[in-house]
């Protein structure tokens, strides 16, 4: 689609999500690189587990770095901004709805056993259902970002469902994931 173009803008950001060409069968598509992409440089790269930014990024350069976000209030975006953006973004989300959209929290005495730090799960899990019950908190989702891993997001998504009802869960949209660099799972 870029060869048929004249000029293209494309618009991403690296430390973003990128595909992970789920369900793709990687052999035939491999085989169909080497079938119809002879001669093409870098055609490894057509391979579905990167995308049309990446590849654009790598081949053409002439960057622009929007440096304003309106999506998430500052104390969200902030979280990314000074991990993978040097503080340079400038958040523009007007935060008057709520005074504190993180919450820093240290959970004494909580140790990791295994692949799960339960004490940290379940203080977590309170916290938001004690949350739930305030009218300031009404019609606002929850997220629940795990540094640990999948199985920590597990965990504290169990303890969630048991603690509340469906309706009240599903009402508050909530999501618990864990993060990765290299797919970054903030989807609130």
């Amino acid at each position: 689609a870029i060869s048929l173009a004249r000029q293209v803008v494309i618009v991403g950001d690296h430390e973003q999500v990128s595909p992970l060409a789920v369900g793709q069968d990687v052999t035939t598509v491999d085989n169909r690189i080497r079938m119809h992409l002879e001669g093409i440089p870098n055609c490894d790269l057509y391979d579905g587990r990167m995308s049309i930014y990446d590849l654009a990024r790598q081949s053409f350069g002439g960057l622009i770095c929007l440096r304003e976000h309106f999506r998430c209030t500052t104390d969200i975006i902030q979280f990314s901004n000074y991990l993978s953006y040097n503080g340079n973004i400038r958040p523009l989300r007007d935060d008057a709805v709520l005074d504190d959209q993180v919450i820093a929290y240290r959970v004494e005495g909580a140790a990791r056993g295994g692949k799960t730090n339960r004490t940290e799960a379940e203080a977590i899990a309170s916290m938001i259902v004690a949350t739930t019950e305030f009218d300031q908190y009404d019609d606002l989702a929850f997220g629940v970002i795990s540094m640990i891993g999948d199985e920590q997001a597990l965990e504290i998504e169990q303890l969630l469902r048991r603690h509340m009802t469906t309706e009240a869960y599903v009402a508050r949209r909530i999501l618990c994931c864990r993060w990765r660099r290299e797919d970054t799972c903030i989807r609130f």
